[in-house]
């Protein structure tokens, strides 16, 4: 799974739990505070309460638009989207409370909603951090209720409901904190499949290239380029075109190895390979055919269009400047050059192009011969 499925994936889990929030708190902001409004449990208007709930959804949605706009999420953006609806809740939490007067107390459900939520993100040090906090504004809220506003009905009841809270939230605390390491146990395998697969990919890669390519030069070998002549054939075949078919060989190449050595020899067909490359198209296949022997293959091509290339080819090589140790060498090739169609054998070609670097040979070297 490459890096953009991961985020993808990741990103999609983060919104869906987000938006699911607003039906987390629908339920003890609207439903509840409807409730204590019917009872008379407080004074607040209904329409505080949703008014309330509506900031809330604009929240949840921001947090939803921030998330869906991150070019690359990861893992780590959870702790942060966190801390941000945290401190949101954190504010919200004493308002509503407040708001509930004589019904506050079922206030605790609300704060069991959050901490199910949140703790799904924590651990266990987190639970009891957020516990304690909770538990503060709690009493907080009960304080300004029974000192600052008289109301005093409905606290022994808060006190039972308080003990019970605690208890019940550190076991909520718990199982949040093992699903947390469930999910950090899943962002680890990810990890590793991930880094598992960049491996494989990198090293199929390598494979691949070692299997179709010249390991000197760089280019085609001759398995790569018997394949890609049988699937130039198949498509001449299809459309009704031609194509030629070039072997080029370095012209006392031997000498310069005996003289120079065989490094002075791997540079020169590199230098080759360099410039053949430079002057044959993207859609021609260049092969090391052996030893000091190449094999181009130029489909849609025919076979005055192909002399005029090969001979600016063979023209330009001759007329580079190469040194080794500050000696120039002088590099020059003979080729032999044959026009293919869909019917003609491969190996037939072959065989026609290479009698024709014999006869190129045979004329004194450096040039093409065609027919």
């Amino acid at each position: 799974m490459d890096n953009a499925n991961i985020s993808n994936k990741l990103k999609s889990i983060a919104r869906r739990n987000t938006r699911s929030t607003i039906v987390a708190y629908a339920i003890p902001t609207c439903a509840y505070s409807a409730f204590a409004v019917a009872l008379d449990l407080t004074s607040t208007s209904y329409y505080y309460f949703l008014a309330i709930y509506a900031f809330t959804v604009m929240f949840i949605y921001a947090c939803d638009f921030y998330i869906r706009n991150v070019d690359n999420f990861t893992y780590e953006h959870g702790p942060k989207i966190l801390i941000i609806q945290t401190l949101y809740f954190a504010a919200i939490f004493p308002v509503w409370l407040l708001l509930l007067e004589e019904g506050r107390a079922g206030g605790l459900l609300f704060s069991l909603t959050f901490l199910v939520y949140t703790f799904a993100y924590g651990s266990l040090k987190t639970a009891i951090a957020l516990n304690t906090f909770v538990s503060f504004g709690y009493m907080f809220c009960c304080y300004v209720a029974i000192y600052e506003l008289g109301q005093t009905g409905n606290f022994f009841n808060e006190v039972l409901l308080m003990t019970a809270y605690l208890p019940v939230s550190v076991i909520i605390g718990k199982v949040g904190s093992e699903l947390a390491t469930k999910k950090h146990s899943v962002k680890n395998l990810l990890i590793q499949q991930k880094e598992t697969h960049a491996q494989l990919e990198e090293t199929l890669k390598k494979l691949e290239l070692a299997a179709s390519t010249d390991e000197l030069t760089g280019l085609l070998n001759r398995r790569e380029l018997n394949n890609r002549m049988t699937y130039e054939l198949n498509k001449a075949q299809r459309k009704h075109t031609k194509m030629t078919l070039l072997i080029l060989d370095l012209d006392h190449f031997k000498q310069i190895n005996d003289t120079y050595g065989h490094h002075c020899g791997d540079l020169v067909l590199k230098h080759v390979a360099d410039s053949l490359m430079h002057h044959f198209r993207n859609t021609d296949s260049i092969a090391r055919w052996g030893g000091e022997e190449f094999l181009v293959l130029m489909p849609e091509t025919e076979l005055k269009e192909s002399e005029q290339v090969c001979a600016r080819a063979l023209a330009s090589l001759s007329q580079e400047e190469f040194y080794y140790n500050t000696h120039p060498i002088k590099i020059t090739a003979s080729a032999g050059l044959c026009e293919m169609e869909h019917s003609t054998d491969p190996e037939l070609a072959i065989h026609l192009a290479d009698e024709r670097l014999y006869q190129a040979k045979a004329q004194g070297r450096d040039r093409i011969v065609s027919s």
